[in-house]
């Protein structure tokens, strides 16, 4: 898949929780999911730089900041290196846009147990964050 060809379907899968919070999902856990991939996209047309956390039980497991181009430009597509790991814990993931002092988040405290999920980080046009995720097929990632 080329990289235009993500970005429409990461817009299409980021439009249902831009309006809600990913934390009333009606699935019922223990909050024992993973964390997958996470992506920061930039969908303004003005460059930012998003900063993400990843905390489990209040501790720090991953800091980064993006600095991301305008959506026009190629590169508005950011992978981040993992560095939270791969085991079923309880993690609440953090964004925050430029040197904003406000930071989005959510949580994985109500994904099923067992599952991955990877998260896609965006700055819509709004500057608004918003938060997407899809469960992640274990046969094909790995």
């Amino acid at each position: 898949m080329d990289r235009r060809q993500y970005l429409r379907s990461a817009i299409a899968l980021s439009v249902p929780l831009a309006s809600g919070c990913t934390s009333n999902l009606p699935f019922s856990s223990s909050g024992r999911a993973k964390l997958g991939d996470i992506n920061a996209i930039n969908y303004d047309t003005k460059p930012h730089t998003l900063h993400v956390l990843v905390q489990e039980n209040n501790e720090p497991t991953h800091w980064s900041s993006h600095h991301l181009k305008p959506v026009e430009r190629e590169g508005t597509l950011v992978s981040l290196k993992n560095t939270w790991g791969d085991n079923d814990r309880q993690d609440t993931l953090y964004a925050r846009r430029d040197m904003n002092g406000y930071w989005k988040k959510t949580t994985l405290s109500n994904l099923p147990e067992g599952a991955t999920f990877d998260f896609d980080i965006g700055i819509q046009t709004d500057k608004e964050i918003t938060f997407s995720m899809s469960p992640v097929n274990e046969t094909k990632k790995g």
